[in-house]
């Protein structure tokens, strides 16, 4: 498990999926390790082989002794068994790959499906923001309060919150404003996924990597040489280098507390008035921690409009994006159930979209099995 950790903790290029993925084994890694901390503490001394009959009731006396400790050891080591089997099961079971992407499966003419299309569900990849339904809008609203923090700056970097419950799209919002043009003149950038639990050193590792993949390197100098030994200050140190006097744009995704951020806050140069920091939270007490003047503006998502959900879904589920009419009825009952919700629209049309060969007959009935919206 820790080899395997290791090798992935190289890269910092892994999806959601794959992140949880790791989170899971390293949980089931620790708990090993703390298995058989208690083994060895309470079970691993070992009496001799002498004979005799005090030997014997030696070591039946000390059997006697542990045996509750050895029922709990062998019920835990059972138990751990079984939940790494399940974590593996899980991931085998979820996984989506390019290659079941392409691959031809029976049935897929039917005009209610077709082959899974990664660009198509995700296209926040492409890095200019089409395909996105009910993003622009957005984007050009948060590209303008940027633009407009630059020219209002007179000192340090600019903070800019996007706020919003889960699933409202405020990762893709700031993915698309990532790699959109209309911000010109970044001259190095990174997106830091944060989360509910985090490794401070190995945020500052992914962003310095990040940050310096763009700048000039010398073949015979790499800057980034033993990152691996480097504690908390040297990272935070060198990313003060890489960002003295340029432009950049950094976005800190998915933070949970105020904490998360004044740790991270520490690496950024606060006399440099040309960068930009994005950062996306649910919470907009955490928002309001973070800005770093009274000016830093704070955006809030909102729900999906009734026609951008019409569009999001249908062109999810449908490969022409059109929905046809005898499916028009129990579509809009779904969608109402969504309630504008992106990632419920997103998340119900892949499902439907994978189903083969469906009436209306069949698509209408789960959909009366629906709970009521709340």
């Amino acid at each position: 498990m820790t080899a395997c950790l290791r090798d992935l903790a190289d890269s910092d290029d892994h999806n959601e999926q794959t992140r949880t993925w790791m989170k899971q084994v390293r949980e089931v890694a620790f708990d090993v390790e703390d298995c058989m901390d208690r083994f060895c503490h309470h079970l691993s001394k070992h009496h001799g082989d002498r004979q005799g009959l005090l030997e014997y009731l030696n070591r039946m006396f000390n059997m006697v002794r542990t045996l509750s400790v050895r029922h709990k050891v062998a019920t835990d080591i059972q138990g751990l068994k079984s939940r790494a089997q399940k974590v593996s099961d899980r991931k085998q079971r979820y996984t989506y790959t390019l290659h079941e992407a392409g691959r031809s499966r029976k049935g897929l003419d039917s005009p209610y499906s077709h082959p899974d299309n990664l660009e198509r569900w995700l296209p926040a990849i492409r890095g200019d923001g089409s395909g996105l339904v009910g993003m622009g809008n957005m984007t050009d609203a948060v590209v303008e309060l940027l633009n407009n923090e630059q020219r209002q700056a007179a000192a340090g970097h600019r903070v800019l919150s996007i706020v919003g419950f889960g699933g409202l799209g405020k990762t893709t919002l700031a993915t698309t404003v990532y790699n959109t043009p209309k911000l010109g003149g970044i001259q190095c950038r990174a997106f830091v996924p944060v989360s509910q639990t985090y490794d401070v050193r190995s945020l500052l590792e992914s962003m310095l990597k990040q940050l310096s993949a763009s700048a000039e390197k010398d073949k015979n100098d790499d800057p980034l040489k033993n990152i691996k030994d480097w504690n908390k200050r040297q990272l935070s140190d060198n990313i003060k280098k890489q960002l003295d006097g340029k432009r950049y744009l950094i976005v800190l995704d998915d933070v949970w507390r105020a904490a998360a951020w004044d740790q991270l806050n520490v690496a950024i140069p606060r006399d440099n008035n040309k960068g930009s920091i994005i950062i996306t939270t649910r919470s907009h007490e955490v928002a309001k921690n973070c800005c770093t003047s009274p000016n830093d503006p704070v955006y809030e998502m909102k729900r999906l409009q009734e026609g951008d959900s019409e569009k999001l879904f249908f062109k999810t589920v449908f490969e022409s994006g059109k929905c046809p009419a005898d499916l028009l009825n129990v579509s809009k009952d779904i969608l109402a159930r969504c309630n504008g919700l992106p990632l419920a629209i997103v998340s119900i049309g892949r499902m439907l979209a994978r189903r083969q060969n469906q009436t209306s007959e069949d698509e209408a009935g789960p959909s009366q099995r629906l709970p009521p919206s709340t």
